[in-house]
């Protein structure tokens, strides 16, 4: 379901920002992804956020897409200085 009302993208963006965040803090990516892996039991097509109307609950993104989204993101970090373990 690729086409999500904007609150739904805001909550998104505000959730991947908030794994950025903690892996700035923690300066450990591998530690951050291996949790995201361990909380989908390995599923990375299982769904990070599920977004409910009227009863039927659609995923927002995979945790395969939220892993992606923070390798992506912390690439970009990395190019501008950043390290993580």
């Amino acid at each position: 379901f690729k086409i999500l009302p904007f609150h739904v993208e805001i909550t998104k963006e505000q959730e991947i920002q908030a794994d950025i965040e903690a892996i700035i803090i923690t300066k450990n990516k591998t530690s951050a992804i291996s949790c995201l892996k361990k909380i989908a039991n390995d599923d990375l097509d299982a769904p990070s956020h599920t977004w409910e109307v009227l009863n039927v609950k659609f995923p927002v993104m995979t945790m395969r897409e939220r892993i992606d989204e923070i390798l992506r993101r912390t690439a970009e970090l990395e190019k501008q200085g950043f390290t993580f373990a």
